[in-house]
């Protein structure tokens, strides 16, 4: 004979058969095996039986169904011993936990009869399966050892939301947010890639390819919005540029108006920062930096006034405008000017270091005008150098009425200076433009308010002023006539009681083109510019001088314009000059040719007359034909008696009658 050891593993009725070679098998009656002590839990997934004794399959047979994301499916658990025999008088708590971080704790339950079941939920798709442990809590003896089952399949749930990923961020199915960490910060002009994925309610990556819209904060990026179809498998990558620095988010949207509707999702706020600075940025009054735009600014330029002080803010930008207030460079920050080139009288301050990428620098322009701006200019002379910027173009208007002003031709107004150019010389009896105009304290003309009447004053007592005329928008013009060959000054003015006068610089007015003759006798002076200019009587002053028939005496003829000035000069050449008289016994002095416009003939008349004259005539022939020139009436007394004569008498008579 020979004695065997049998060891059985299923709890049960089991026999044992003995068999040799030509003898006849005998297999004896039933021997229950009953189930040892309680020593471990055993965990039995959907589809999965247990199957007591098979130590090699963990005690249980079966495939493992494959499982959804969010989905309730039970396990069940099992006290057994360690051939895996169901041991039904344990009573143990367990729990069970699955591998899954992000699944829905069941909780914890206590066996009956060795046997609970669990409701498990798991949310991470995972396609090799996630394990679920079975744990004694209760503390008590025998300390049973923890089951794991076997790995359950989870697919994604249905498709149900879009997802967008960051550079920063990772995607974290099943977690309640679907990712981890925080969207880092963005350079502006940076590309950069934004992950568009579709998922379920629990951020698990789904099969489906909706078109998706991705829009930004940042008004000023492009493209914005861009619209692309997910791929087959739920994902998209989409390159992004933002321009500007701010904080942003970024917003995804299902767009294709079929099927499934995917929730949208919005980004974490993040920051976008500058990019390196390229150059300089100038603001002046009413406008403001826009980083990001195409300009860098927004806002119509404030008009200013003459004089008055204004701030302009200088920038430190990087290609898209946006202020950087810190370069790593050594110094930080450039040394900036700031000029304004169409105004060359204003006084401009002195350079400044841009202090955080910024700094207000004061303006004071004193030429009214429209087409001003500012420049920026980067001035250290370091490297990098920011080049230089010019401001948008404002208008500067007049500041408050302050005085007259008289422009005559050859000078012209320069707003903000004064005067430029010297006055030309004039010709007697020629009208000219004069201008008036009512200026500020930087000589620009004062166009607005109420006008003054203005009239004007010359130094020649003889000439022809223009009427008094109101200022139109500040300015006047006049058109004056000097008669009076002389230095000569005129003075714009409103009264005593209007704005202070303005004197022209002295000008010299010259004589005219030569027409007339001019005889000036003894006790007469000749008088240049003195009215009037049609007959003899004009351009003297004084009473000739009585004298005895006879004798001798001086007179000076002059070659004269038509307003009495004395032609020093003729290009034509002098003039030939002969002189006569009404005297019947008059006897003519040598013809001359006048010398410097000018000579002197020496003169007998013989008649004793109230009414004598002489007359100076142009007897050349040649050339122009200068009018001739009587002179004043000049009494001659007789002599002394020398001889008696009959005189009034006729030739004949009638005898008898007398006479």
């Amino acid at each position: 004979y020979k004695t065997f050891t049998i060891t059985p593993y299923t709890a049960g009725y089991t026999s044992a058969t003995a068999t040799a070679d030509s003898y006849t098998q005998y297999t004896t009656t039933g021997v229950k095996v009953n189930a040892a002590n309680a020593n471990r839990l055993q965990v039995l997934v959907p589809d999965e039986t247990a199957e007591p004794g098979d130590v090699n399959n963990g005690g249980k047979k079966g495939t493992v169904k494959t499982q959804t994301a969010g989905v309730s499916f039970t396990v069940t658990v099992n006290a057994t011993d360690s051939k895996y025999n169901l041991v039904n008088l344990n009573n143990s708590t367990a729990t069970v936990t699955t591998a899954d971080e992000f699944d829905i704790n069941p909780g914890e339950r206590k066996l009956m009869a060795g046997t609970t079941s669990f409701s498990v939920t798991m949310v991470t798709a995972k396609s090799d399966g996630w394990t679920i442990k079975a744990e004694d809590l209760d503390g008590a003896l025998p300390t049973l050892n923890d089951g794991l089952s076997s790995n359950v399949p989870v697919n994604p749930n249905v498709a149900a939301k879009l997802q967008l990923v960051l550079p920063g961020e990772t995607a974290v199915p099943g977690s309640s947010t679907g990712k981890d960490g925080s969207p880092s910060n963005r350079t502006a002009g940076m590309e950069f890639e934004a992950k568009v994925r579709a998922t379920d309610n629990w951020w698990n990556l789904v099969n489906s390819s909706p078109i998706v819209t991705l829009t930004t904060d940042d008004k000023y990026d492009a493209p914005d919005p861009q619209s692309y179809k997910l791929s087959e498998g739920g994902t998209r990558t989409f390159l992004c540029t933002l321009v500007t620095a701010a904080t942003c988010q970024i917003k995804i949207e299902d767009t294709d108006g079929e099927g499934v509707v995917h929730d949208p999702q919005t980004s974490p706020v993040f920051t976008v920062v500058p990019g390196s600075p390229v150059k300089l940025q100038i603001l002046i009054p009413d406008e403001k930096a826009v980083p990001g735009s195409s300009t860098g600014k927004s806002g119509s330029t404030k008009t200013q006034k003459a004089g008055a002080s204004f701030n302009a803010t200088v920038n430190l930008v990087d290609s898209y405008w946006n202020k950087v207030t810190a370069t790593g460079n050594t110094p930080d920050m450039p040394d900036v000017k700031v000029t304004t080139p169409n105004d060359p009288y204003d006084v401009e301050g002195a350079s400044k270091t841009l202090v955080n990428g910024t700094e207000l620098f004061s303006c004071a322009l004193v030429r009214a005008a429209t087409g001003h701006y500012t420049n920026a200019k980067d001035v250290d002379g370091k490297s990098p150098n920011y080049g230089d910027r010019v401001s948008s173009t404002f208008t500067v208007t007049h500041s408050d009425a302050d005085r007259l002003q008289v422009i005559l031709p050859g000078e012209t107004n320069e707003p903000g200076s004064g005067k430029k150019g010297a006055p030309n010389s004039q010709k007697a009896g020629i009208s000219f433009v004069v201008t008036a105009n009512l200026i500020d304290q930087y000589f620009n003309v004062v166009t607005a308010g109420t006008m003054p009447d203005v009239w004007l004053e010359t130094t020649d007592k003889y000439d022809v002023q223009p009427d008094t005329a109101p200022l139109v928008s500040g300015t006047q013009k006049y058109q004056p006539k000097l008669v009076t060959a002389a230095t000569a000054a005129i003075t714009a003015t409103d009264g005593a009681a209007g704005w202070p006068d303005a004197q022209s610089p002295d000008f010299t007015v010259y004589y005219c083109t030569p027409t007339k003759l001019q005889v000036i006798l003894p006790g007469e002076t000749a008088v240049p510019g003195k009215l009037p200019y049609t007959d003899n009587t004009g351009g003297k002053s004084g009473a000739p001088t009585t004298n005895i028939a006879g004798e001798s005496f001086y007179i000076t003829v002059y070659a004269c314009d038509g307003t009495w000035n004395r032609v020093n000069t003729n290009p034509d050449g002098e003039v030939k000059v002969g002189i006569t008289s009404k005297d019947p016994l008059f006897t003519p002095p040598a013809d001359k040719t006048l010398n410097e416009g000018y000579d002197i003939f020496s003169v007998t008349l013989k008649t004793a007359w109230s009414t004598n004259t002489v007359c100076a005539s142009d007897v050349d022939g040649t050339g122009y034909n200068y009018q001739s020139s009587t002179s004043s009436e000049k009494r001659m007394y007789p002599k002394p008696a020398y001889y008696m004569t009959f005189s009034e008498f006729a030739a004949t008579r009638v005898a008898g009658s007398p006479f």
